[in-house]
């Protein structure tokens, strides 16, 4: 079995010193460090959804944004389901082939149509009667499902991450 020692008077030294900086300073430090590990947070929150819904990172990378400041990150998964126009479609013989990481999805009866909305479409009545359109994967709803999850993950980065970011632009800022 291993054991982990922390010497607290490193940390003690670093809140000393921070708390002799200027504020302007400590907000600058502070604004740089939540931006760092904002980016980092959506990096791994892309992943993670794109990992659950079986899609390329690509493909939800403008359904998920962040904002920051000294004391807030702020993560927002946009609503709404993927159009399937978007991830490179195919017309086969018998409907719409869409190509995932873990391999193809077959739209059966489908049909690719170029009019003033393109997108993929099934028909739904007789002949020439309505059509409806098809979508794949929703992002929103992969973290609705499963919460705790990506919560969970978000909170062990930030409190991982935080301490070692605001030291670094510490650093950067004194040099």
């Amino acid at each position: 079995m291993t054991s982990i020692t922390i010497d607290t008077r490193d940390l003690r030294r670093l809140q000393m010193r921070f708390q002799a900086l200027p504020s302007e300073v400590k907000q600058r430090v502070l604004t740089q460090a939540m931006g760092r590990v904002k980016d980092m947070a959506l990096t791994r929150l892309k992943r993670r959804v794109s990992e659950k819904i079986n899609l390329q990172q690509k493909h939800i990378r403008n359904f998920i944004v962040a904002g920051y400041d000294a004391e807030n990150i702020r993560i927002r998964v946009k609503e709404g389901w993927m159009p399937l126009r978007q991830m490179d479609p195919s017309q086969t013989r018998k409907g719409v082939a869409v190509r995932f990481p873990n391999g193809r999805a077959n739209y059966r009866s489908a049909f690719l149509a170029d009019m003033k909305s393109p997108g993929v479409f099934r028909r739904t009545g007789s002949e020439r009667g309505p059509v409806e359109s098809l979508y794949g994967p929703n992002p929103a709803n992969a973290i609705n499902n499963d919460p705790e999850l990506f919560e969970s993950f978000l909170v062990d980065l930030i409190e991982d991450r935080m301490a070692d970011r605001v030291l670094h632009e510490i650093m950067r800022f004194i040099r």
